[in-house]
């Protein structure tokens, strides 16, 4: 099956039975790799679409210090796998050569196929029984050679057109036992649990076969893979939310004399180059530059202000917070910084919300602590307070409170000035996120926030009772996790609200 090593030494390149001439396959390696997409920070991809002789191939540079031993491990698990009739990538050639003498990897490249998130999010009720089963299926044949992925999400799982399912990226495929196996379910509800339901989970695993036939058995089967999905997601989540703090590759830290931040890894360097320039002499400066720059003040507190700039071609909303109290940021870091967490969480979440760019804190002891949040300025939005209830996008802010809730967050600043929702109704969006809290979604707390949004319009006939109810059935209905009874929510929401009226009567909060 192999033609063994190559003729040039200096080249080690091993291929399959391919009709492709060496020199081209040399050629193609040694290809430099096209330019990051995004800030200076942005890495280029791994994986890219080559042409070939033979048709389009996908070429995986490995990292250099590696050495060429990952790409013939991915290489041979392909092979073994393929051998067993799992449907992964053919491989092609694979070997030292790659740019900068890095390790490459090619495999077939799989046409008009996208990843399983986009393709189940753009299929009605019938595509979507297929492919679970389509999915299960896939995964079941690789559980059944005794291999487990070890890395398997929505975008190692790519989707022909005609409905077939591929597994890609093997790096970490292995031969493990039952808890990997189970492992790799648990690691694809993380990126599948929103957009499935709970028919088509059941689907998915009965085509796997990871449930038993006795009913007593297979009922202790799901709620056992239902458990350990839930923490396995947890500390998922918790990995990932440390990257938003420049840990990550998508991320970077900036560091001077006077501020202090984290940005994206794709911001524009147009944007990083003018916001830089507006800070350059501290953030206790940046009213007066913002001033200059010709901003205009959207909203104004005590604690914050909220400016909307153009810069670049693009508006920005920039958000400044005076930060005093120095026990309290010590304890939870500075309001930007915890608007910037919580942005992160919110995009794990699935929940609408802007896209924050980048957060700065000052440095100097000299001066009060102050920190500022940019995130991208919605035009074309209003309040929810402002709009016309029967044009308000309910079922949508329903289903956005559930995810929020079903992640373990809740707000405690959720009210109708903080929902931004579209002109026409098609869209909506949460700001004002400093305040939301990581916290188990008791009824208590689920009725709190909801009390929150319920409170915060000035009276009783801006929304009506029937809506709200219709809200609080959608509502419950999105709920994946832990659903509250409707009559104990209903009446929760409404006698914590009725104890916020009489605090503070018709003043929104």
């Amino acid at each position: 099956m192999f033609r063994g090593n190559a003729v040039n030494q200096a080249l080690p390149l091993i291929s399959t039975d391919a009709e492709l001439p060496r020199a081209e396959f040399v050629a193609l390696a040694a290809a430099p790799r096209p330019p990051a997409v995004g800030g200076r920070a942005a890495r280029p991809r791994a994986v890219e679409r080559v042409a070939s002789s033979i048709g389009a191939l996908a070429r995986k540079v490995y990292p250099r210090r590696a050495g060429s031993r990952p790409a013939a491990r991915e290489a041979g698990r392909a092979i073994e796998l393929r051998a067993a009739g799992v449907r992964v990538p053919e491989p092609i050639a694979w070997g030292e050569g790659g740019p900068d003498g890095a390790a490459v990897l090619f495999t077939a490249w799989i046409d008009a196929a996208r990843d399983l998130a986009s393709t189940w999010e753009a299929s009605d009720a019938r595509a979507g029984r297929k492919l679970a089963r389509e999915l299960g299926a896939l995964i079941g044949a690789l559980h059944r050679t005794g291999f487990a992925h070890g890395d398997l999400h929505c975008g190692n799982v790519l989707i022909e057109p005609s409905g077939t399912a591929w597994l890609i990226d093997l790096g970490r495929t292995r031969r493990a036992g039952a808890g990997a196996r189970d492992a790799d379910l648990h690691a694809l509800y993380h990126h599948f649990a929103w957009r499935t339901r709970a028919v088509d989970r059941m689907r998915f695993l009965v085509a796997h076969g990871a449930l038993p036939t006795q009913r007593r058995e297979r009922r202790a089967r799901l709620r056992a893979l239902a458990a350990a999905a839930e923490k396995s997601r947890q500390r998922f989540l918790r990995h990932h939310e440390r990257r938003c703090d420049g840990r990550g590759r998508a991320f970077a830290r900036f560091d001077g004399p006077l501020v202090r931040g984290v940005e994206r890894a794709d911001l524009p360097t147009a944007l990083r180059d003018g916001l830089r320039r507006l800070w350059a002499d501290g953030l206790h400066a940046l009213p007066a530059a913002l001033k200059k720059a010709g901003a205009k003040v959207i909203h104004a507190t005590r604690e914050s202000t909220v400016w909307r700039l153009e810069l670049a071609g693009h508006a920005l909303a920039i958000k400044w917070f005076d930060d005093r109290g120095r026990l309290r940021r010590a304890w939870r870091g500075s309001r930007a910084r915890r608007a910037w967490r919580n942005h992160f969480r919110f995009e794990m979440a699935a929940v609408p919300s802007a896209r924050a760019w980048l957060f700065a804190e000052s440095r100097s002891v000299a001066r009060p602590p102050q920190s500022v949040l940019v995130t991208t300025f919605l035009d074309g939005f209003q309040r929810l307070s402002d709009a016309q209830p029967a044009q308000a996008p309910w079922r949508a802010l329903a289903a956005a409170l559930s995810r929020l809730h079903d992640e373990g967050l809740s707000n405690r600043d959720l009210k109708a000035e903080n929902v931004l929702v579209a002109l026409d109704g098609s869209s909506l969006a949460l700001i004002d996120l400093d305040g939301v809290r990581r916290r188990p979604p008791t009824l208590d707390r689920v009725a709190r926030d909801l009390m929150r949004l319920n409170a915060s319009f000035p009276d009783a006939r801006t929304v009506t009772w029937r809506l709200r109810l219709t809200f609080l059935a959608a509502y419950r209905q999105a709920r994946r996790r832990a659903r509250p009874p409707m009559r104990e929510l209903r009446d929760a929401v409404a006698h914590l609200t009725a104890i916020k009226w009489q605090l503070r009567p018709n003043v929104p909060r």
